[in-house]
């Protein structure tokens, strides 16, 4: 069918230049656009379009919040200029095309950058951000071009760099430091079965830590155990074997445990919802009590769980580490280290007033000296472990940031934990 004037005409009106700012709006977390957000603001034709796939993006400059890259595909290349807010972008191409939205080179462009993630953040071009941190102190930071444009990362040694950590952190410090701050007689047992205390290691943050009994086969020796069976739960039903009045306790103690885990599935130590705050200090509080039944056990393993669906099979033998549970509590302090052109923040640990040289922080609610595990003190211990080791357990921050660092950082800090200040030559 023959389109007439009038509609040609219309048509014609609702174009623009690419090369004049089109706005992207970013929805949820400022700097960050999101493959669904870009698709609802364009027009559909551009999804649609078969040419301009994956383009190369160079980096050509950044200044005054505005981006320019060099959109190159095919021998072809653009130059594309992104203007960068908290909660929008403005992007224009000198292709010279008339377009409803974008043209399909700028199109193109931000599909890459948001193809193998769901989103795609700016936040280094931000105020403050990695971009202007590491063109200030190049020295300590490696500057990488990619088929995106710029990879900009803080040297190993650094840790993570203030404020940048803090800013894309959802959680503050201040949310970890609000939280809560004799060998029993040998078991007669089957000689080709004893019973094993296991300490799960959920993924990620799916679930916190909890105890759970197992069953196993011992080596010759009778110091470990070669084969696990199922796991079980706590009841004495499951099984003949013959429990202790501290193993029966326990195992009544490990149901509990996995109850609440379960309620605070899918939440993290530092962002717990009000609703569920009574079963996270019932967890830590159950874990209290435990401890001194765990540390009379011969058999205690750390599990790294892939998934709930595990606890109905029996463990994988790649992924089981015996440890030990030791009675001591770590008392945690920290230590500020002044250099030429920066300060270092690393938290540090004693036990009895010997300094534990390489404490691993990967467990909520513990830390660990090789196969040794010691339970921390509160939940306030816990939260503030858990936010210090997501930073790489080391927060650099360059004098020019360091005011605003004390206020926002060290003082509530200091409130809780002694801070040790020390001059340290590069």
């Amino acid at each position: 069918m023959a389109i007439s004037n009038n509609t040609r005409k219309k048509e014609e009106n609702n174009l623009r230049k690419a090369s004049d700012p089109y706005t992207l709006y970013l929805k949820g977390e400022p700097y960050t656009l999101t493959e669904e957000s870009l698709k609802e603001q364009v027009d559909a034709s551009l999804q649609r379009r078969r040419k301009w796939y994956f383009p190369d993006l160079k980096f050509i400059s950044f200044g005054d919040g505005c981006l320019k890259l060099l959109n190159v595909w095919d021998k072809l290349s653009y130059e594309m200029t992104i203007s960068v807010e908290t909660d929008k972008l403005h992007v224009s191409c000198n292709c010279g095309l008339e377009v409803e939205t974008l043209c399909i080179h700028s199109y193109r462009a931000l599909e890459r950058l948001v193809c193998y993630s769901p989103k795609s953040s700016f936040e280094k071009y931000c105020p403050k951000g990695l971009y202007e941190i590491a063109t200030a102190h190049k020295k300590y930071f490696d500057v990488k071009t990619s088929g995106t444009g710029l990879g900009i990362s803080p040297k190993k040694y650094l840790g993570t760099v203030y404020p940048f950590f803090v800013n894309r952190k959802k959680t503050k410090i201040s949310t970890a430091l609000d939280l809560q701050g004799t060998q029993a007689p040998p078991l007669d047992r089957e000689p080709d079965k004893v019973l094993a205390y296991i300490l799960i290691q959920p993924p990620r943050d799916e679930y916190l830590p909890f105890l759970i009994p197992c069953f196993g086969s011992p080596n010759k020796t009778g110091t470990a155990i070669k084969s696990f069976q199922h796991f079980v739960n706590g009841s004495k039903k499951e099984s003949n074997h013959p429990f202790t009045e501290g193993q029966e306790k326990l195992n009544q103690l490990c149901e509990d445990m996995l109850k609440h885990a379960e309620k605070l599935a899918d939440e993290s130590l530092l962002s717990t919802e009000q609703v569920h705050t009574s079963s996270l200090h019932a967890l830590f509080s159950l874990w209290e009590e435990a401890l001194p039944l765990v540390e009379r056990e011969e058999f205690i393993y750390l599990y790294y769980l892939h998934g709930k669906h595990e606890l109905k099979s029996r463990p994988a033998k790649n992924r089981i580490s015996k440890i030990n549970v030791r009675g001591g509590v770590p008392r945690l302090h920290f230590q500020l280290n002044e250099r030429t052109t920066f300060y270092q923040l690393q938290m540090r640990a004693t036990i009895q007033g010997r300094t534990i040289k390489y404490p691993q922080w990967d467990l909520v609610f513990f830390m660990g000296e090789g196969e040794d595990l010691y339970r921390l003190s509160s939940l306030r211990d816990s939260g503030v472990a858990k936010w210090m080791n997501e930073a790489g357990n080391c927060i650099t921050v360059f004098k020019e940031h360091f005011e605003e660092f004390s206020k926002d950082f060290l003082q509530p800090l200091q409130k809780y934990y002694p801070i040790e200040i020390t001059n340290k030559k590069e």
